[in-house]
């Protein structure tokens, strides 16, 4: 080979080795200027709220219809004797719920059933169709009862809301509009960067500081947009008081709120994160986020003190749920404990444990199963009588059907028996406020001890004393 060969042949592989090296440099450069601009606070915050926002939308489904089916039982464990008589029956009562709703064809079926030592008690259906509600008490009565017509327009309203609630949110392009009002306000806040030690970890504290004023209009602003599809009329005057108080513009510059995140590792991991709310430069309220491994701990404070505590574990198919709250002291003390065990993505069961001070601990055991996009017809309504129209045989026939049903009939007996008041009148001593026409602050009543009688509708009629 000669020289001027040997030249060229070097110079090109060289080259070749100048142009990997300028690529590799590229690549890494711009790796870094992404890795930093990527860590940058305003980029990490918005990050973290896109995350926080996609996981919502990762548990939406676009469900037009579904039904919900539940299993629900009881007991009580206490040391009270009251209380074990209680349980002596509620461990032997099981209530049965089924759900169902088609958003289009805006129907809402709702059935109970109560039984009792697995004899059933009551079993009844009500029903939303037609922008009507009935109700059907099976075993008691043969005929729907039409309630619409005895129902206040606002009442009826609220019900069909749910199907108007529904119909008009797309979940998807709403969750997006959050998003980007929640993005927008991070532009407007004061952000910092800055390396911290945790737990012994070296993690990057990301800090963001927003404006009452700017915090205030957020919160107007997310709620404007949740009421473009809900319609809310509560919703419309809390975003009247808002415009009002931004207008006034009577904003002080020590209250704002404070959100710091804590991140570790090269994907930003979130460790760690608070929401405060100062007022002349001292911290009111916040609330916490930390997590360690399978746990989150959720935490409400207020002026320094942990008032309350939400504590999640979870494994693949576990949840566990600890609530704790500052009660009667300063202590924290368990009020509840969920534990949800899923079978699959649709079913499982639930148990509630709920400590009552002074009374024990109240454990519900619910079985759950939920079914997305089913086909729920309309039911045959026609046998129906409104319930202004029933006749005196028609109530007959569900009282006598009540006292046939021995378990249902000792319930009413039972409750009638607690609520109904008894008399005792003193015919010697009896002022009616009928048949007089006094006025009460003019007397002096400090040496006399009264005995007050009510009617059956909570009216005082009738006033014994004693001198």
């Amino acid at each position: 080979m000669d020289e001027s060969s040997f030249e060229k042949k070097s110079g090109k592989k060289v080259g070749l080795i100048i142009a990997v090296i300028v690529i590799l440099l590229a690549l890494i450069g711009g790796g870094v200027f992404y890795f930093i601009n990527q860590r940058t606070p305003e980029n990490v915050f918005k990050t973290k709220v896109k995350d926080a926002f996609e996981m919502v939308e990762k548990e939406e489904k676009n469900v037009k219809s579904g039904r919900v089916e539940l299993e629900l039982t009881g007991s009580f464990k206490s040391d009270n004797t009251e209380v074990k008589l209680v349980n002596s029956v509620l461990k032997d009562i099981k209530l049965n719920s089924t759900t169902e709703f088609d958003l289009d064809k805006r129907i809402l079926n709702q059935n109970i059933t109560a039984t009792y030592d697995n004899d059933q008690v009551i079993n009844i259906d009500a029903l939303m169709q037609n922008d009507k509600l009935y109700m059907l008490l099976n075993g008691l009565f043969d005929k729907y009862i039409d309630l619409s017509d005895e129902m206040e327009e606002e009442e009826l309203t609220a019900l069909t809301a749910f199907f108007e609630a529904e119909g008009n949110i797309n979940n998807e392009k709403l969750l997006k509009e959050l998003e980007e009002i929640v993005t927008g306000a991070i532009k407007k806040a004061e952000l910092k960067q800055e390396k911290a030690e945790l737990n012994g970890d070296n993690v990057q504290k990301y800090t963001l500081k927003l404006s009452s004023k700017d915090s205030v209009i957020l919160i107007r602003d997310i709620l404007v947009k949740l009421n473009e599809y809900l319609k809310d009329q509560s919703l419309e005057y809390t975003i009247e008081d808002l415009n009002d108080e931004i207008e006034d513009d009577d904003f002080e510059e020590e209250d704002y709120l404070l959100a710091v995140l804590y991140t570790k590792g090269l994907k930003n991991e979130l460790v760690k994160a608070r929401i405060s709310l100062y007022a002349d430069d001292e911290e009111m309220s916040a609330i916490e986020y930390v997590k360690e491994d399978k746990k989150a701990t959720v935490s409400i404070i207020e002026f320094e003190d942990v008032v309350a505590k939400i504590i999640i574990e979870k494994n693949e198919t576990t949840t566990n749920v600890k609530i704790l709250a500052a009660m009667y002291s300063s202590k924290l003390e368990e009020l509840m404990n969920i534990e949800i065990n899923e079978s699959n993505k649709n079913e499982g069961t639930i148990k509630v444990t709920l400590n009552i001070e002074d009374v024990g601990a109240l454990t519900l055991n619910i079985k759950y199963k939920v079914s997305y996009n089913v086909n729920i017809e309309e039911r045959n309504v026609s046998n129906n009588v409104k319930i202004g129209d029933m006749t005196e045989e028609q109530l007959e026939q569900i009282m006598t059907n009540v006292e046939n049903n021995p378990i249902l009939s000792s319930i009413i007996g039972y409750y009638e028996e607690m609520f109904t008041p008894s008399y005792d009148y003193d015919d010697d001593y009896d002022y009616y406020y009928d048949d007089y026409d006094f006025n009460l602050d003019d007397f002096d009543f400090s040496n006399y001890d009264f005995n007050e009688v009510y009617d059956g509708e909570n009216n005082l009629v009738n006033l014994d004393y004693i001198y």
